[in-house]
């Protein structure tokens, strides 16, 4: 990675970069949203009229979707460029409501499992201690097995047999061998033009060769809808293939929760370079308003939204992540549907190219998820990762055992995300029941309850048998946090009590202090320059105490929720 990677423009450019920037994400949030309804299309033998609806309507529920994400309205939005496309998690239950009752009972059901998202996001507050990096991290590296079969089937649908292959092959390597140099070596006005280009000149490439066609952009018409009909509305409560049905729609939209919340971790990783905060009411309402657009989409008669993991790492190779970039991308995908010479000149676009641009954006996500997990990274985490990595990768397979299971469970055994996902908060929560000691108890936000703390601390470190320099760490620590806090909550109007609760688990403490009104400094993002003290700035000085908390404990990490702030960390046991 680049070091000017930590340089990450959320400001609105001018009309040319936001118009390419659009186009960029256009093209891979628009190559994703086609496979999936297309797939569905030809598992499922769906007429031209039923595809071309169906590819329709999605793509216009993933901009409508895209547009209720990058600004926030009371409750709702994320607040962030997320772009929405659809989940391969919606093809496996697909199955029983396309053959039950066609495309009016899948609309049906994608809409009565909307409100289930609403449910997973409200109870978000409450699964803190199981949505970890660790989980987080893992659902976005479980993302490239996915993405990559969809990458490298593109390349390879696209190409020839025997030695004729290695042409494409070698078409594929030149996009990819452009995007990474304008990437790496490019400068900062040019790093967001490394898609267009690769893109251009897999192209251009392929057009001297004669590979590129675009008669069929020649013969359809500018302006053109779908000739279908809306589809009805339909369900039998009296007949259980329709439950069961409705069944596998709930879990694949709790397999799209798990994956959002994923997403949008590193979305704020990337928009927030070396941020340790993780705003979870910002990705509580962007679960509201991706529920609102599932809804929609459904009501259209598309595939239910979710967001797009391809377009994250996108933003960090380009260094741009603009909310007026996703408006007016969301604005053009919707423009483009309804031009079939538009559509149709994407799809023009060579496979080896759209795979190889696939690829490259893959291993950008790949390295997203990682830095996730790192955060907070020791042996029982390696080994959670390991091992969520490994099922998730055999689920998406699909060659183990694949007719063990119930229908009705499929979609839930046959997805990497899933299944990866739950073994990641399963072994989580085993976690939690292997906690040696612990304390929890409360004090108020004034000075003179650091005495109480010490007391605490003191009483805790006996009881778990802490050498004396582990309990010093673990007392200084405490108290430097309340300190630092107490300024900002003796503003705060409904300042509340502050929760200390810590327990041994292996060689460390964890603790976790809960203040009763939002910090709005980060305490999990302090300098860690050995910079002179007579140097620093009046800022820098007040955050001096925090600045030599982290040569003393590990894994800080910042959780606002509500009128809350969660701070954590580990202190190791010498």
């Amino acid at each position: 990675m680049a070091d000017n990677k930590s340089k990450i423009s959320t400001s609105p450019y001018f009309h040319l970069i936001t118009a390419v920037l659009s186009l960029q994400h256009i093209i891979i949030v628009f190559v994703g949203i086609m496979i999936v309804p297309a797939m569905v299309a030809q598992l499922y033998r769906l007429s031209p009229e039923e595809t071309h609806y169906l590819i329709f309507m999605t793509t216009l529920g993933a901009g409508i979707s895209t547009l209720l994400q990058p600004y926030k309205f009371k409750q709702f939005g994320l607040g962030m460029p997320m772009y929405m496309g659809t989940s391969g998690a919606f093809m496996a239950c697909a199955s029983a409501s396309l053959n039950l009752g066609g495309l009016s009972l899948f609309s049906t059901l994608s809409l009565m499992s909307a409100p289930f998202q609403i449910l997973f996001s409200y109870g978000i507050r409450f699964m803190r201690h199981i949505l970890t990096p660790t989980v987080g991290g893992v659902i976005i590296m479980l993302a490239i097995a996915g993405l990559l079969k969809d990458s490298v089937n593109i390349w390879i649908e696209a190409g020839s047999a025997g030695q004729a292959g290695l042409l494409n092959v070698m078409i594929g390597m030149i996009t990819i061998l452009i995007m990474i140099l304008v990437e790496w070596f490019g400068k900062e006005k040019l790093r967001p033009w490394g898609l267009f280009m690769g893109l251009t000149a897999g192209i251009i490439v392929e057009a001297l060769i004669g590979g590129v066609d675009f008669s069929s952009v020649q013969n359809a018409p500018w302006i053109g809808l779908p000739p279908m009909h809306w589809p009805e509305f339909c369900f039998d409560i009296t007949n259980l293939g329709h439950w069961t049905a409705y069944f596998t729609f709930i879990v694949s939209v709790q397999v799209a929760s798990i994956k959002y919340v994923g997403d949008a971790m590193a979305l704020q990783r990337v928009v927030n370079p070396g941020q340790k905060r993780t705003d979870f009411d910002a990705i509580q309402g962007g679960l509201y308003s991706s529920s609102v657009g599932m809804a929609v989409t459904s009501i259209l008669g598309g595939m239910p939204s979710t967001s797009h993991s391809a377009n994250i790492p996108l933003m960090e190779m380009t260094g741009i992540a603009s909310r007026k970039v996703a408006v007016v991308a969301a604005l053009m995908l919707m423009a483009v549907i309804f031009s079939p010479k538009t559509a149709y000149l994407f799809d023009s676009i060579p496979g080896e190219v759209i795979g190889a641009v696939g690829v490259v954006l893959v291993a950008h996500l790949f390295a997203t998820g990682v830095r996730i997990l790192a955060t907070e990274l020791d042996y029982r985490n390696a080994v959670i990762a390991g091992l969520s990595l490994c099922f998730g990768i055999i689920a998406e397979n699909n060659s183990f055992y694949p007719d063990a299971f119930p229908l009705f469970l499929q979609p839930l055994t046959t997805n990497g995300f899933a299944v990866g996902g739950l073994i990641a908060v399963g072994l989580t929560i085993l976690t939690r029941f292997s906690v040696k000691h612990s304390i929890l108890f409360f004090v108020k936000p004034v000075a003179e309850e650091i005495v109480t703390i010490r007391n605490k601390v003191s009483s805790f470190s006996a009881q778990s048998g802490m050498s004396l320099k582990s309990s010093n760490y673990l007392e200084i620590a405490c108290e430097e946090i309340f300190v630092h806090a107490l300024s900002e909550l003796e503003q705060a109007q409904n300042q509340g009590m502050v929760r200390y609760k810590m327990h041994m688990l292996d060689n460390k403490i964890k603790v976790e202090i809960s203040f009763g009104a939002r910090l709005n400094s980060d305490v999990g993002h302090v300098s860690e320059s050995a910079c002179s003290v007579y140097k620093m700035s009046e800022e820098e000085l007040k955050s001096l105490g925090l600045i030599l908390l982290t040569k003393i404990v590990n894994d800080i990490t910042h959780q606002d929720m509500g009128h809350y702030t969660y701070i954590c960390f580990n202190v190791p046991l010498k």
